[in-house]
């Protein structure tokens, strides 16, 4: 090596070793180790030799070294131990990093420890609290200092002791956190007990003593103490309620016993749970069903009731209960708190009390009712003629109460008129006969002014030896009689005013049947003067047809019964408008029963009429939508039939098709049968559809599907001078909609299309988009909100609609067609199901130019409707079926298909005949298959039947439709599983797999949970 090359490398040595020098100098200065210092100090030794080999070297501008073997050697050495030196340092750059960030943690944990909300300990392995913060010393009463280092059983209840230490044992052993709280007690300092709630968790960290735990403890004192309390209160309650004397019920507000106490038990003979199984019309008497309704209404907040009711006892004994309820919370619901006591003995004896009571009191009660009561004044006055008995009416005549008149005499009470009143009192006396009609006039109390007329009877009163005991008067006031006679004259007059000023028409007749009278209403209405009409008859101002009715019914019927009610004629005006009116008539005779003249009424009912034929018209279509709705059903019942048939054929089919070689001419044949038997399943289910039997959930539609499908259904229908043009852009989105009302809606506008062109050449256009509508076009739309919509256009060529129709098209039962053409309800069924959806119907149209219809449907933003699977092949099976269904055909088919797969079956065709063989050995059977629409009893009657003997037995129902919700009531039930007829071998074998399987899986579930 050079000279110049071997002072260049010792001057970078050099320079390396001062460097690294300096290096763990500033780290011995920041990490205070010694080592690190040493370390600095024998760097910077092996430094020093070599520089001063470069001084020594020095001679003038130049450094020139000769080394050494030695020397290189030297060189060597040091520079390794600078590499060592660098590794060194990194090694304790980063233990100082972890150094800072432990010591920055365990800064954030005691913040965290001391603040925390709930009482908190560091505990050891020995279960010594090595650190507590504030919060539990203030749960506990103790100092920090006081607790630091003492040991659990300091503050723990001695009976909690032991479920403490396996917690903490727990913990220890297997660094378990405490996931399920455990709820202790703890000793507070001044002795006093505190309800805790304890959690407790490993920590990261470790003392010289072994691993720290963190307990936290919870204050629920309060809550704790609560809870006892209301064990406690409830348990007083309970002991009340068993051992109370008087009946106690509970029922909820629906009428549901949730309690019955040992003494109304014993009151009603039944026990408690024979009480809450059995409805509560058992043992209510009938007559007290009332009572019962108005004893619920006490659930509700403040409710109060109280009454004597009437309950059957368990042996038939009906007794008396006086019932008290009120109301009453429990478990958080309003119930109804009844204390009942047998009052059937008191309220027998109160019975007969009443009856005895009566017997004794009946005549006398009576005739002082009567007395009382009877509209004239009476009076009993002795032989001295003295006052015994009067009423009300005759005291208050003569200006007096009862109570002064009795032991006086008239003298004392109408002085005025006493003296001629004794003289008829005399007279009775002596004669011993009545006196009667006997006029007395006398002043008004208070007033001697107004005079009052009565009219008086005097009867005597005679004891047993047939002698005058005294005499009783009756007096009548006359006064508004005589009033009444003398306005007589004024009241006629009053009468004739408003028979001329009544609001409807009267006239009078003769007794030659002619006018003598017609009053302004009548004169007004038909537009003559009196002048034109008196004298003539009234028949006169009838049509033809009414004139003839009144000569042969309402004249006649007039002299035989005297009078006639709301008898209908039509009246002619001057300028001959036609009146519908209502006539009734009264006669008059004279004492010899002779016609002296009639008074009749009319009635002016033209507008009410016409109301009435236009509410006849409407009743007429109502009758032909509900013929529609009877071949709906018709439709229905027959679509059913048609699908076992189809089943039938079916499972035949498939059977065939098992036994013959694949590729064949047969096994083509059979599968040609099973695919137009599967193509009248599909319009069996259009059927369906149309007829309403098969009105599915709302789901995810493709509009375009729908058109595509009812178009197959429309061409039977078109002529050959209609042309279609189906502009239908891909990729429309879905919408959330009934898919048989979006067909509905569809073959709707478009029949109403081909009907307007069946006169001349058309075009039927139907375009299916998507447009966005922005918040500008809620002035353009303002039904819908802004999004993305599906719209559907239907549009025709036709003969277009009036401005009159399109004011009324959407409304029930308007239509334009011909009688047998249309019942008027498509548009308006259209129109409802389109808001149901939230969308809206646009209508345009001019006559002779065509029709378009623009529908808008929300489009749904969810996920669309899951594919479905291809049908599978079935795997074989051993289960044991009962099969139910009233079709001879279809269920024997179905049999052979499933004992060809393995399955054991049972069939029958009478539902109570199945029943019945279920009943003798339930368990015989994995698995039951019914049909729903059977004689006697339907599929869900026999499911419930089945499930009463058996609860957990799977069951699948097959329907041709769902009528009435039959799906819904059967998952209510319980059923597992619902066919849609018409099935195959391959569907009804996958349905009992897929049952039996989630039965499995559910009791698996089960038993693990």
């Amino acid at each position: 090596m050079g000279k110049q090359s071997m002072s260049f490398l010792l001057i970078i040595s050099v320079l390396l070793h001062i460097s690294g020098a300096i290096w763990c100098a500033s780290l011995w200065k920041q990490d205070g180790d010694w080592r690190v210092g040493a370390i600095s100090l024998a760097v910077l030794a092996m430094s020093v030799h070599p520089a001063l080999k470069i001084v020594d070297s020095y001679h003038g501008s130049e450094i020139f070294f000769e080394a050494t073997m030695g020397e290189t050697l030297d060189f060597t050495i040091s520079l390794l131990v600078l590499l060592c030196v660098a590794f060194f340092g990194s090694f304790l750059q980063e233990r100082q990093r972890t150094q800072v960030a432990f010591s920055q943690s365990e800064q954030r944990f005691e913040t965290i420890f001391e603040r925390a909300p709930v009482g908190a300990a560091l505990v050891n392995q020995d279960m010594c609290m090595m650190k507590v913060n504030d919060e539990l010393c203030n749960i506990l009463g103790y100092e920090k200092t006081e607790l630091a280092g003492t040991g659990f059983e300091r503050i723990t209840h001695p009976i909690d002791m032991a479920d403490i230490i396996v917690l903490h044992r727990s913990m220890v052993e297997e660094s378990n956190c405490s996931n399920h709280p455990l709820e202790k007690r703890l000793i507070r300092r001044d002795g006093s007990e505190c309800w805790v709630m304890i959690r407790g968790a490993s920590l990261p960290m470790s003392t010289n003593e072994g691993p720290l735990l963190l307990i936290q403890f919870v204050d629920i004192t309060e809550k704790k103490l609560s809870e006892l309390a209301r064990a406690h209160a409830e348990e007083q309650y309970r002991m009340i309620f068993e051992n109370s004397s008087g009946g106690l019920t509970i029922r909820s507000a629906d009428g549901e016993l949730i309690a019955a106490n040992p003494a109304y038990c014993k009151m009603v003979g039944y026990t408690e749970a024979e009480l809450k199984n059995i409805d509560p019309s058992s043992f209510i008497h009938p007559d007290s069903f009332p009572q019962f309704e108005e004893y619920l209404e006490a659930a509700r907040p403040g409710g109060k009731f109280r009454s004597y009711v009437r309950d059957v006892c368990k042996d038939g004994s009906i007794i008396d209960v006086e019932v008290f309820g009120s109301h009453f919370m429990y478990n958080g619901e309003p119930h109804v708190l009844g204390v009942m006591h047998d009052v059937t003995d008191r309220r027998r004896a109160e019975r007969a009390l009443k009856i005895t009571e009566r017997q004794l009191l009946e005549q006398y009660e009576l005739l002082e009712h009567y007395y009382r009561s009877a509209p004239v004044g009476l009076c009993y006055l002795d032989k001295n003629y003295r006052y015994v008995k009067i009423n009300e009416v005759f005291a208050k005549i003569n200006g007096h109460t009862v109570e002064e008149h009795i032991g006086k005499t008239p003298y004392d009470i109408v002085p005025e008129v006493a003296e001629y009143a004794n003289k008829r009192f005399q007279k009775v006396l002596d004669s011993k006969k009545p006196l009667l009609n006997v006029e007395l006039i006398v002043s008004s109390p208070g007033s001697q002014d107004e005079k009052r007329h009565l009219m008086l009877n005097y009867h005597p009163v005679l004891d047993e030896n047939d002698d005058v005991m005294g005499v009783t008067v009756a007096a009548i006031d006359i006064t508004d009689l005589k009033r009444t006679a003398r306005l007589l004259e004024t009241s006629e007059q009053r009468f004739k005013a408003l028979y001329n000023k009544a609001p409807v028409m009267m006239h009078s007749v003769d007794s030659h049947f002619r006018l003598i009278d017609v009053n302004e209403a009548w004169l007004n209405k038909l537009g003559y003067t009196r002048e034109e009409v008196l004298g003539r008859k009234p028949m006169e101002f009838l049509t033809e047809e009414f004139r003839k009715v009144a000569y042969e019914v309402g004249f006649p019927k007039l002299m035989a019964d005297g009078s006639v009610n709301e008898i209908p004629y039509q009246m002619v005006t001057k300028d001959g408008k036609i009146l519908d009116v209502e006539l009734s008539a009264r006669r008059e005779v004279n004492q010899d029963n002779v016609f002296q003249f009639a008074l009749a009424t009319i009635v002016d009912v033209t507008e009410r009429k016409r109301v009435e034929r236009e509410h006849a018209r409407l009743e007429e279509r109502l009758l032909q939508s509900q013929k529609m709705e009877s071949i709906g059903t018709l439709a229905g019942g027959i679509a059913h039939d048609f699908n076992n048939i189809l089943a039938g054929i079916l499972l035949c089919a498939e059977s065939a098709a098992t036994e013959v070689p694949s590729g064949s001419q047969v096994h083509e044949e059979l599968n040609d049968i099973i695919t137009s038997a599967n193509r009248a399943g599909d319009l069996v289910r259009q059927i369906l559809t149309f007829s309403r039997k098969a009105e599915g959930k709302q789901e995810p539609v493709n509009l375009d599907e729908i058109i595509r499908e009812a178009f197959v259904l429309l061409k039977a229908s078109l002529s050959e001078n209609i042309r279609i043009e189906l502009n239908l852009e891909p990729n429309v989105g879905t919408v959330l909609a009934d898919p048989s009302h979006m067909t509905q809606i569809v073959m709707n506008l478009c029949s109403n299309a081909l009907h307007a062109m069946k006169k001349s050449d058309g075009v039927l256009t139907v375009a299916l988009n998507e447009e966005v509508l922005s918040e500008d076009s809620a002035f353009e739309h303002p039904e819908l909100k802004p999004g993305r919509y599906v719209t559907l256009t239907v549009s025709d060529t036709g003969e277009g609609i009036s401005e009159e129709a399109k004011t009324r098209m959407f409304e029930p039962f308007f239509s334009t067609k011909k009688v047998g053409e249309g019942v008027g309800l498509g548009l308006s069924v259209v129109h409802g199901i389109v808001l149901s959806c939230g969308g809206k119907i646009v209508a345009e149209s001019e006559p002779h130019t065509g029709t378009t219809f623009k529908i808008y449907l929300p489009a749904f933003e969810g996920a669309n409707k899951p594919e479905i699977e291809d049908e599978q092949k079935s795997e074989l099976g051993s289960e044991r079926i009962l099969l139910v269904d009233d079709e001879e055909f279809f269920v024997r088919k179905a049999a052979q298909a499933l004992k060809k797969l393995g399955h054991k079956v049972q069939y029958f065709t009478a539902p109570m005949r199945a029943l019945e063989a279920f009943s003798l050995d339930a368990d015989s059977f994995d698995i039951v298959i019914t049909d729903y629409k059977m004689p006697d009893m339907n599929g869900l009657e026999l499911s419930r039947e089945l499930m009463n003997l058996r609860p957990n037995i799977p069951i699948i129902l097959i329907t041709g439709f769902d009528e009435g919700g039959i799906q819904a009531q059967g998952e209510m039930l319980g059923i597992r599983k619902f066919l849609m007829k018409p099935i195959t071998a391959n569907k009804l074998s996958d349905a009992i797999r897929n049952t039996l399987d989630s039965e499995t899986k559910a009791a698996t579930t089960i038993n693990i949970s």
